[in-house]
């Protein structure tokens, strides 16, 4: 699982500013989950502690309806939770496709939805296996040309299209990642499944997710705005949304992209933080 949170002796050597500088950073003694923002900036006895004067912008009170993915957006959404692992297709013609442990209902709806798989229970996370040619062809059509990952591309084409059971997919696909920038489709809604973590305490509000390429992230990054930090012991990256005009852009989006899993939770308690702090300020 990808989540990480609790107190550890931690040293962050490199946060990234952004994609191309690398800043040195160090923190002892608390988890990534505690960089959060208020009016000031929380950080370290080599962090400037800066005052945040931005005004806190109102949302709806009102939580939009809790729409699930079309058909259409189905792909989107695949694509991201497929993304989140980055390593799901192998040599024996499976597919996996990974939800943690609590998700056992969302499970069940996605393998409904697309007709095929076998759920199985592994350590703290549930799998979802699918053998069946026909099963792992109707996922790789759904999430072409959205899914993001390299490896997942080399996956489909060096372990799937080129064993001899898929000639005729492998002779009518154009396998192709999305290359877009944009964001306004249910692929982050996939992503953040496993990744997303909503931070709130007293007025500080964060959220944060975690992934091994920070290529992902520096997407999010660009589109809410926010800050990446690489975390060596884990060998991972973590995004940290780090103000209220990030914080609102992530509410915004996924109020029009819901969350089907249990971080749909996390999210409305986040949301309801967010518009009490609005209300103070």
């Amino acid at each position: 699982m990808l989540l990480y949170t609790g107190t550890s002796s931690i040293n962050l050597k490199y946060s990234l500013t952004n994609v191309n500088k690398v800043t040195k950073f160090k923190s002892r003694g608390q988890s990534v989950g505690n960089y959060l923002i208020n009016r000031k900036l929380i950080g370290t006895s080599e962090t400037t502690r800066n005052k945040i004067t931005e005004k806190v912008k109102k949302i709806s009170i009102h939580v939009p309806q809790h729409i699930k993915p079309n058909d259409k957006e189905l792909g989107n959404y695949l694509a991201g939770l497929i993304d989140s692992s980055d390593a799901l297709f192998n040599n024996k013609l499976q597919l996996f496709i990974i939800f943690n442990l609590s998700d056992i209902r969302l499970v069940y709806n996605i393998k409904t939805r697309i007709g095929y798989g076998k759920i199985m229970r592994k350590k703290d996370e549930i799998l979802l296996l699918i053998t069946k040619p026909k099963g792992i062809e109707k996922v790789i059509n759904l999430i072409n040309n959205k899914f993001r990952s390299v490896n997942v591309f080399n996956q489909i084409t060096n372990m799937i299209l080129i064993n001899p059971q898929y000639y005729e997919l492998n002779k009518n696909i154009k396998l192709q990642t999305n290359v877009s920038l944009d964001l306004n489709n249910f692929w982050l809604t996939g992503l953040a499944e496993r990744t997303i973590q909503f931070n709130q305490s007293s007025q500080l509000l964060n959220c944060q997710m975690y992934h091994k390429k920070n290529y992902f992230l520096s997407l999010i990054k660009n589109w809410f705005g926010g800050n990446i930090k690489f975390i060596p012991h884990k060998n991972i990256y973590c995004y940290n949304s780090i103000n209220y005009s990030s914080a609102r852009k992530i509410l915004k989006y996924f109020d029009h992209y819901p969350l089907m899993s249990d971080r749909y939770i996390e999210y409305l308690k986040f949301r309801k933080k967010y518009i009490e702090i609005n209300q103070i300020y």
